[in-house]
C-alpha cells in the first residue's frame, strides 16, 4: 500500500465514531415495543367498549324489571353508554392518526410513544370513571333503600378495581417512560 492509502483509511478510520449502533436491532426493538404498545392499547379499547355497553344493557334491564327504578341506576347506564361512545371514536381517531407516522426507527419510536401516551391517559380516565360509577351505584342504593352489607359490597368491589387500576395505570407509565428514555438516548446519540 502507498502511504496516500493507508493515510486515507487512517483518515477515514479517525472519522467514525467509536461505536456503531446496529440499526436493524434498534429498530426490531423500537417494533416490539411499539406492538406491545399496540396490542395492550387495542385490546383496552374493546374491552371498555364491550364491557361498558354490555353493562349498561344489563343494569337498565335489571331496573326496568326492579319494583322500585332508581334514577341513579339510569344516570349510570346513560355514563357507561356515553363512555363506550366516546372511546369508539376516540379508537377511531387513534386508528386513522396511524398514517402520520413514518416506518423509519424515529417515526416507529413517535408511534409507540404517542400508544403509550394514549393509553396512559386513557388508563387515568378509566381510574377517574371508577368513581364516578362507584358514587352513582351508592346513591343508588340509598335511593333504593339497599342494605347495609350492599353498600359495603358495592364499596368492596369498585375499591379492588380502583387498586387494580392503579396497579395498571402505573404499568403503562413506565411501558411510556421506556420508550421515553429510548427516544432520548437517541437523541442524545444522534
Amino acid at each position: 500500500m502507498e502511504l496516500d492509502e493507508v493515510r486515507a483509511i487512517w483518515n477515514s478510520q479517525e472519522e467514525q465514531k467509536p461505536y456503531q449502533v446496529d440499526e436493524e436491532a434498534l429498530h426490531q426493538r423500537v417494533l416490539a415495543r411499539k406492538s406491545r404498545a399496540l396490542c395492550i392499547t387495542n385490546i383496552s379499547e374493546l374491552l371498555i367498549i364491550g364491557v361498558y355497553i354490555g353493562t349498561g344493557i344489563f343494569v337498565a334491564f335489571a331496573n326496568v324489571t326492579s319494583r322500585k327504578i332508581s334514577l341513579f341506576m339510569y344516570a349510570a347506564v346513560a355514563w357507561m353508554l356515553l363512555v363506550a361512545l366516546l372511546t369508539v371514536i376516540s379508537r377511531i381517531k387513534r386508528i386513522r392518526g396511524n398514517a402520520r407516522f413514518d416506518r423509519t426507527v424515529q417515526g416507529e419510536l413517535q408511534h409507540g410513544l404517542a400508544l403509550a401516551r394514549y393509553q396512559v391517559r386513557l388508563s387515568r380516565l378509566m381510574r377517574f370513571n371508577t368513581v364516578l360509577l362507584c358514587c352513582l351505584m351508592l346513591a343508588a342504593c340509598w335511593e333504593k333503600a339497599k342494605p347495609w352489607w350492599a353498600t359495603i359490597l358495592i364499596l368492596a368491589i369498585f375499591g379492588l378495581g380502583w387498586l387494580a387500576s392503579g396497579w395498571e395505570h402505573n404499568k403503562y407509565k413506565r411501558q411510556r417512560a421506556a420508550l421515553e428514555a429510548l427516544q432520548s438516548s437517541l437523541k442524545e446519540g444522534a
